[in-house]
């Protein structure tokens, strides 16, 4: 079995003090974690929320709080078959100091949009993290609704083993509910996932730092 992973460029994250990922997988044996590890170089600790699956396609959010940073960071989706995965990170200088409500969908369908399903947040002040996963969506802008602004993304490529994976981000003051709607360009033919978490915030939020280009990687394997 050759097993291959991927990680990111250095990044700069100094003064980041709020990690959030949105891991994007296809499995060929069935939904599982167990061949898949998502790491950094300053040996943080992930915490991954539910699982939103259809057959073998999933969609995860996980995040660190308080996280060691610093210049150089990468980050790295490591594992093996039969799982192909992608990662869209951001960094915030926000101090979580609550996980508020979360919610997911997930659909084996051929159509182009999918929403998260509805979180309400329970305070004033929230960072949302929404996240997107599709296989086989063509080329084209994914685009999503509700003000939350796509942060960062790898989306999926042609005749790539792997799912694209997108991150969303709002702000909000508001305890409305939230259910942000993703659309793709062409109808996945192989499954569609989507996520929503509310992080609580110690004060309103102003700033979100993108991990940048090319800090979102995949991991895949072949026997």
């Amino acid at each position: 079995t050759s097993n291959y992973g991927g990680t990111s460029p250095p990044v700069d994250m100094t003064g980041v003090k709020f990690i959030a990922v949105v891991v994007g997988a296809y499995s060929n044996g069935g939904v599982t974690t167990a061949h898949l590890t998502f790491t950094d170089s300053n040996s943080n600790t992930y915490i991954g929320r539910t699982i939103y699956s259809v057959g073998a396609s999933w969609c995860r959010i996980y995040y660190c709080t308080n996280p060691t940073v610093g210049t150089g960071m990468t980050f790295t989706l490591g594992g093996g078959y039969p799982i192909y995965a992608t990662a869209s990170i951001i960094g915030t200088d926000d101090t979580v100091t609550g996980v508020g409500a979360q919610n997911g969908a997930a659909s084996s369908g051929t159509q182009t949009t999918l929403a998260t399903g509805s979180a309400t947040p329970a305070t004033s002040n929230s960072l949302v993290i929404a996240g997107f996963n599709s296989l086989d969506n063509g080329t084209g802008t994914v685009t999503v609704t509700g003000g939350f602004s796509i942060i960062e993304q790898a989306p999926w490529v042609s005749g790539q083993p792997h799912e694209g994976s997108y991150i969303a981000a709002l702000y909000t003051t508001s305890t409305s509910a939230l259910n942000p709607t993703f659309t793709i360009p062409t109808a996945s033919t192989a499954g569609l996932g989507a996520a929503i978490s509310i992080f609580e915030l110690a004060s309103s939020g102003t700033t979100l730092s993108a991990s940048g280009t090319g800090a979102a990687s995949f991991v895949g394997a072949s026997t």
